[in-house]
């Protein structure tokens, strides 16, 4: 298994490398746990 680095990270923002496909119900419910968070500070 490879370890994911901060230089790997980077180069992969920076280039937009990946696409990531994300299932509706479940970028819904992430979603809602981001705005809470962010609601409570």
């Amino acid at each position: 298994m490879n370890t994911i680095t901060m230089e790997d990270t980077l180069e992969a923002l920076k280039f937009n490398r990946y696409e990531i496909d994300v299932p509706e119900d479940i970028r819904v419910r992430a979603e809602r746990s981001v705005q809470r968070m962010i609601e409570i500070g």
